[in-house]
């Protein structure tokens, strides 16, 4: 292969094969080293070709990574994985502030919620660590989940929580309805003494509501995202908050269904009795099946919180107990004076109610119920041969889509180079598309029988490429011939002035940027890369480049 420029920087390692992989799964530290390279010699002895997706699906078979960890890795996002002293499994899902993984932590090897939170302005690490400090000094409470870490790593924030199997009241109750009304009881009794116990020690819950509620495989009741509260009270004073405004905002938002009437106004009024409106609101749901106040938007639920009373719980379950009927609409009253003193008293009215063993309950929903990495269908088709083509940069006339209403669009232009052996293609997506960001695709040329080849451009940026498809072209390229790539995709333009090619070694790259318009919608967006050979087209490859709505993690 012909050089053009010569470049100071050589990678030994070609982006996007399975020595690249193992490499960022070392980086990453979800893997132990020597592990990862016995697989990986071991892969390569019966699997020669350089492929990081099938190497990726190889080390998920064997359990050496999971599946996210595969796929965060191939989008490069390896450097996430590791979030201060824990290392991220999976994504259990979307909670109040943001979003909430599986984790492990690096020195006592014990597994952890991690709630990942958006990148924010202020960020007061010692009044967390303060918050941590308080909750060390509240006596062991078996189904108390405090959380134990906060911290900021690669720019973003994090609360860590002992991990708790189970499932949600909230999952429970959607999937076989209301609970017994003992059963109910139990519950209320059980996050009642939890919940008084903090309040004696000064500290607040302030998400109370179903789906932090957890009910383990043995019928433990637990109480989830302790402290959440804590943090928001402090917000009233902006100088030391640990949120801004606007993430308060939202955690309440996200609340509204159990939120008291005094928080709903004033989103820093936090008290014990806000603790116990909502537990009222929880253990409502758990009898009933519903909220107190289903339906309606941001607005009516404030109203409805603030003004309208419930409908009755004698009227939609009306076999309940009337000491529990009473007991939750006194926790529920508007005026925090008409509650409770203390949820010790709650726990006295119920006690002879709630039931000693609780009923058996379904095994937990598993958590290793992860979206395999996404593979890209690419294939190579050769037409009837076409007119030749002028020298040097050219137009390509476009086929007829197969769907017609596609209306695909050239967005990339011609690079023509000199070809002096068989050469392999490799196309490279950084990271998934996301609608009204820039996506660049990179196209490398190399030679195959060749171990090192040079993403210049890429190696001093220091990004990690996610492979879309590695394609051999042995068969249809002949010694001293030229090649010619022309893309096209059905949404999106070229940013002419972020297209260039870099040589070297034994590899040349185009490099693309594609600008996604901000409509455009999640999923697989299919790419078209015409190759042509001497003037003619010889080939069409197709892939599809994944396209994702934007989000701060």
């Amino acid at each position: 292969m012909k050089r053009l420029t010569r470049m100071t920087t050589v990678t030994k390692i070609l982006p996007g094969t399975s020595d690249w992989f193992a490499g960022q799964v070392i980086q990453s530290k979800v893997a132990d080293r020597s592990l990862v390279n016995s697989t990986l010699e071991s892969y390569q002895k019966s699997n020669p070709f350089n492929d990081a997706v099938k190497v990726s699906e190889h080390f998920v078979q064997l359990g050496i990574i999971t599946s996210f960890q595969a796929k965060r890795i191939l989008e490069g996002e390896s450097q996430r994985l590791c979030i201060g002293a824990y290392t991220i499994k999976d994504i259990l899902g979307t909670g109040s502030l943001g979003a909430v993984y599986s984790a492990i932590g690096r020195g006592d090897k014990k597994p952890y919620a991690l709630k990942i939170l958006p990148k924010r302005n202020m960020w007061n690490t010692k009044l967390a660590r303060k918050q941590v400090d308080t909750f060390e000094k509240i006596p062991l409470l078996e189904g108390l989940v405090p959380f134990v870490d906060v911290g900021t790593s690669h720019g973003l924030h994090y609360l860590a929580w002992p991990k708790v199997e189970g499932r949600s009241l909230e999952q429970i109750v959607r999937e076989f309805g209301p609970l017994p009304p003992e059963e109910a009881a139990r519950i209320a009794v059980s996050l009642a003494g939890m919940l008084d116990v903090c309040h004696e020690h000064k500290i607040l819950h302030g998400m109370v509501k179903p789906s932090n509620v957890f009910i383990g495989e043995g019928g433990t009741v637990h109480l989830l995202d302790f402290g959440i509260g804590a943090i928001l009270a402090e917000n009233c004073e902006e100088y030391e908050s640990l949120l801004d405004t606007s993430s308060a905002a939202t955690a309440v938002g996200r609340m509204l269904e159990c939120a008291a009437p005094e928080v709903v106004v004033h989103s820093s009024r936090w008290a014990p009795t806000c603790d116990q409106y909502s537990l009222g609101c929880t253990i409502y749901f758990a009898v009933t099946g519903r909220f107190p106040f289903p339906g309606g938007n941001f607005v009516d639920k404030i109203t409805a919180h603030q003004s309208k009373v419930p409908t009755p719980i004698s009227s939609l379950i009306p076999q309940t107990p009337g000491l529990l009927v009473q007991c939750i609409e006194r926790m529920m009253e508007k005026s925090p004076l008409d509650r409770y003193s203390r949820l010790a008293m709650v726990m006295s009215e119920l006690k002879d109610l709630a039931v000693l063993t609780p009923p058996p309950r379904p095994a937990p929903l598993p958590i290793d119920a992860r979206t395999p990495p996404p593979k890209s269908s690419m294939v190579i088709q050769l037409p009837p041969m076409e007119p030749k083509l002028p020298r040097g940069p050219v137009e390509m006339p476009l086929p007829e889509p197969t769907v017609k209403s596609a209306g695909l669009k050239k967005v990339v232009g011609w690079f023509v180079g000199e070809i002096s052996e068989p050469v392999q293609v490799s196309i490279f997506c950084q990271g998934n598309g996301r609608a009204g960001k820039h996506t660049f695709i990179h196209l490398v040329v190399h030679n195959p029988s060749e171990k090192s080849a040079i993403v210049s451009e890429i190696s001093k940026a220091n990004l990690p490429l996610r492979i879309a498809g590695n394609i051999p072209l042995k068969e249809i390229i002949r010694r001293g011939s030229k090649l010619a790539f022309h893309l096209h995709a059905s949404l999106g333009m070229l940013d002419e002035a972020k297209k260039s090619f870099s040589w070297e070694g034994n590899a040349v790259t185009q490099h693309y940027s594609l600008m996604l318009p901000p409509d455009c919608p999640p999923g697989p967006l299919p790419l078209k890369l015409f190759v042509g050979q001497n003037g003619n087209v010889i080939g069409q490859i197709d892939f599809v480049l994944p396209v994702m709505a934007h989000s701060d993690y």
